[in-house]
């Protein structure tokens, strides 16, 4: 999101007087308030029928719309355009008093700024804004001293866009040599993922539409999450740098609509998390990230629900220590080093715990 806009934005939801004492909507400069026409459609559901005046509003092929917006259906464009219309003229007499606020509010941020860095191996990474900048750039400098190295500029990547934003998922590769980021063109919040070459400056041929989320296996090799078609988070695939992403080895699917999927990895970089989540419960599988061709393994069927339930973090954590002990993934000496003593915990420290949330990379895994 530009960093200035979404402030324009909020305040056009400044409220307008009133036109009349019966709360009709007023006129604005001459134009009238669009009607939606009506045109009824009966459905029924558990029983009960009913009449829906507006449903024509929905467009049908909703979902090739958020991929492509010039697929709106032009009676429905038509009167978006008119709302929108509408709209403008009734919230023009504040025109003056946004860009007053926005002054103010500009004044009281730094109009260049600066994220704090996150030092991992030989370098730091953070991001910053230039003065008047709408787009972070992503930096990195040597930790032992040396100059400050720009990876991604957004607001080159910006430029000749109508709509440009990062996404959350940002991460370098663990040798370095790479950085992969996400990037909205359109609006529709559908992701692409790219990967630059550090060394070059260049992006690579390896680019992966409708991304969610990511998460470094090694030096070449990406865990992703893609949407389906209702634009759930509901696949998991391998990448391979160097390879065509339409090869891409599936690794999980999710089938139950209630669950999202996302990937991560855990602090110390030793496996791949896939995360699923509902509404009140998730569970959790891991990979080996020395060995990303592996199979998924799940940890712990989740207790408390017939069909997935659910367990305490803190319960779940011992068990995936103990689960991976007991097939040969970690040792006991990696059980004691926890303080985890026949699946029972001893004192209250894990260098495992994986961070992050179902549809997103841990946070703790996408410095800056």
């Amino acid at each position: 999101m530009r960093r200035w806009t979404a402030l324009a934005a909020f305040l056009l939801v400044l409220p307008v007087a009133s036109g009349s004492a019966e709360g009709n909507p007023p006129d604005a400069a001459g134009i009238k308030p669009p009607v939606a026409a009506r045109k009824p459609v009966q459905s029924v559901a558990h029983g009960i029928a009913r009449t829906d005046d507006y449903a024509w509003l929905r467009a049908e092929n909703w979902r090739d719309v958020v991929r492509d917006p010039s697929l709106l259906p032009p009676a429905i464009r038509e009167h978006l355009e008119a709302e929108n219309k509408y709209a403008g003229a009734v919230h023009a007499p504040l025109a003056g008093l946004r860009t007053k606020l926005i002054a103010e509010m500009k004044g009281r941020i730094p109009p260049a700024d600066s994220g704090v860095p996150m030092p991992d191996g030989p370098y730091a990474y953070w991001q910053k804004f230039e003065a008047g900048a709408e787009h972070p750039q992503i930096v990195r400098a040597p930790r032992n001293g040396g100059p400050e190295e720009i990876l991604v500029d957004g607001t080159v990547l910006a430029a000749g866009r109508s709509y440009f934003s990062f996404g959350d998922s940002r991460r370098h590769s663990p040798d370095h040599r790479y950085y992969a980021y996400t990037i909205d063109d359109t609006g529709s919040e559908l992701f692409t993922l790219l990967v630059r070459d550090l060394a070059s400056k260049r992006d690579l041929p390896d680019v992966i539409k409708a991304v969610q989320g990511f998460a470094w296996a090694g030096s070449d090799t990406l865990f992703y999450t893609r949407l389906d078609d209702d634009l759930r988070a509901r696949f998991v695939y391998r990448h391979r740098l160097g390879t065509d992403p339409a090869q891409d080895a599936l690794v999980y699917e999710e089938k139950d609509t209630q669950f999202s999927v996302g990937v991560g990895r855990t602090r110390n970089g030793r496996f791949i998390v896939i995360s699923t989540e509902s509404s009140d419960t998730s569970e959790e599988r891991i990979i080996d990230a020395s060995k990303p061709d592996s199979e998924p393994v799940l940890v712990q069927p989740p207790q408390g629900r017939p069909d997935r339930g659910s367990t305490d973090s803190q319960v779940l954590a011992d068990r995936l220590l103990w689960e991976m002990a007991s097939r040969g993934i970690v040792t006991g000496h990696d059980l004691a080093a926890q303080g985890v003593v026949g699946g029972v915990r001893a004192r209250h420290h894990s260098s495992f715990t994986h961070r992050g949330r179902a549809g997103s990379s841990p946070r703790a895994e996408a410095p800056p």
